[in-house]
C-alpha cells in the first residue's frame, strides 16, 4: 500500500495495520509509544475522535519509515483536517493533488545521474545497442577482453564495437580503468515529454519481439487486453508504479550478473478524443 492511495491518513493507517501479520495485533500500542502518546489517545485518533498534530505526524512518518514525499503528503493530510478556514482547507487540498501527482510520476524515484545533450540523446537512443553495451560493462565478465564476450551476446563487428565504445567513453557513460571498460553514470532517464522516448520504447520492444524466437522457461511474456472501471485502472497504475520503484531499488543493490530487459505497457485503447 502507498499513502497516496488515500485522502484520509486514518484509512491508510487502518489498512496498514490490517495488512500486518496477525492483523497488526499490538500495533496501536507500539505506535502510541513511538508517538509518545497514550494508547487510548491513539485509538481515538484512529476512530476520528482526535486529530494528529504535526509533531505527532512527524513521529508517525518516522515510525512508518516514509520517504520525503510520503512524509510531505502525510503532513498535508493533517493540515487539511486541522484547517478551520475553508480557503485554507482548499489551499492544502490543491497541494495534496499536486504532491500526489508528483509522487506517481516515475521521475520521483528514477533520477538521471548523467545529463546528455540533445545531440547525444539522439545518438544514444537511436539503437538499443548503445544501452545494451553500456549495461554489459557493469558485469565483471564483460569488462576485460571486452570485444569477444560482447560479440557473443550482441553480434557486433569490431568496427561497430569500437564506434559504440568511442561514443560511450566520450559522453562519460562508460569509462576505461585499468584495461577494463566499466559503466560511468549509474542511470539515464528520459522525461515523459522527450522526443526520444518513442524510439527508446520501440527499440526494446522490437528486441523483445526478436527474443520470442528463443524464449526459455525463465522468460515472461504477458499480453492481456481487458475492460475495467476507471477507478480500478488508476489503482492498478499506482500498483505498477510501486513495482517499478521496487525494481529500481533492487538494481541499486543487486550484483550485476546478466543483462535483462523489462518492458511494461499499460494503456487505455479507447481514449476519449478532445472535441
Amino acid at each position: 500500500m502507498r499513502i497516496f492511495e488515500f485522502n484520509d491518513y486514518r484509512l491508510f493507517l487502518k489498512q496498514y495495520i490490517k495488512s500486518l501479520p496477525k492483523h497488526g495485533r499490538g500495533q496501536i500500542s507500539l505506535m502510541a509509544d513511538f508517538l509518545k502518546i497514550t494508547q487510548p489517545l491513539m485509538s481515538q485518533i484512529l476512530s476520528n475522535d482526535k486529530i494528529l498534530n504535526l509533531e505527532q505526524a512527524d513521529l508517525l512518518a518516522e515510525y512508518l519509515q516514509f520517504n520525503e514525499i510520503e512524509k510531505e503528503y502525510l503532513f498535508i493530510l493533517v493540515q487539511i483536517e486541522r484547517s478551520g478556514r475553508q480557503s485554507l482547507k482548499k489551499y492544502f487540498t490543491e497541494n495534496r493533488e499536486k504532491v500526489k501527482s508528483r509522487a506517481l510520476d516515475i521521475r520521483s524515484f528514477v533520477s538521471p545521474d548523467k545529463n546528455l545533450t540533445e545531440v547525444e540523446k539522439a545518438v544514444f537512443y537511436s539503437s538499443w545497442l548503445f544501452q545494451a553495451l553500456r549495461l554489459l560493462c557493469s558485469i565483471d565478465d564483460f569488462q576485460k577482453n571486452n570485444f569477444q564476450k560482447v560479440k557473443e551476446v550482441l553480434g557486433l563487428s569490431r568496427v561497430q564495437y569500437e564506434d559504440l565504445v568511442d561514443f560511450l567513453i566520450r559522453t562519460g557513460l562508460c569509462i576505461e580503468e585499468n584495461d577494463r571498460l566499466k559503466m560511468g553514470s549509474v542511470s539515464t532517464h528520459l522525461e515523459s515529454t522527450s522526443r526520444h522516448l518513442p524510439r527508446h520504447h520501440t527499440n526494446w520492444r522490437l528486441k523483445a519481439i526478436q527474443n520470442l524466437d528463443v524464449v526459455d522457461k525463465d522468460d515472461l511474456y504477458f499480453t492481456a487486453p481487458m475492460t475495467m472501471s476507471k477507478k480500478d485502472f488508476h489503482r492498478l497504475r499506482e500498483e505498477i508504479l510501486a513495482l517499478i520503484k521496487t525494481v529500481y531499488s533492487t538494481i541499486n543493490v543487486t550484483e550485476a550478473e546478466q543483462l535483462v530487459c523489462l518492458n511494461l505497457d499499460y494503456f487505455v485503447v479507447n481514449k476519449e478524443k478532445n472535441p
